[in-house]
């Protein structure tokens, strides 16, 4: 499963993407939420009962204090509907 979350974003087309930008605390954040729906990389998806869709978060943030940019990458496996939006949210 670990593997298959980034395979599953780099090799099936996104169904949605959500950009959502803001700041504050001394930080500026920008995260990209982008939702797939294919699940064919998906090893052993039967052990998640109703597994709909893989979601990526792309999250960069600027420390205002430091000067300093970090990047990071979260995968998520989800049954709710495809809606990138909503994960964006969550997140």
């Amino acid at each position: 499963m670990e593997q298959a979350l980034p395979d599953t974003v780099l090799l099936e087309k996104s169904k949605t993407v959500s950009i959502e930008e803001g700041f504050g605390h001394g930080r500026i954040e920008k995260n990209i939420c982008i939702v797939h729906g294919g699940l064919s990389h998906i090893g052993n998806k039967e052990r998640w009962k109703g597994l709909k869709t893989t979601i990526k978060i792309e999250s960069e943030v600027f420390n205002k204090t430091n000067g300093k940019t970090t990047k990071e990458n979260r995968y998520y496996i989800s049954s709710l509907p495809n809606n990138s939006m909503f994960f964006v949210v969550l997140d």
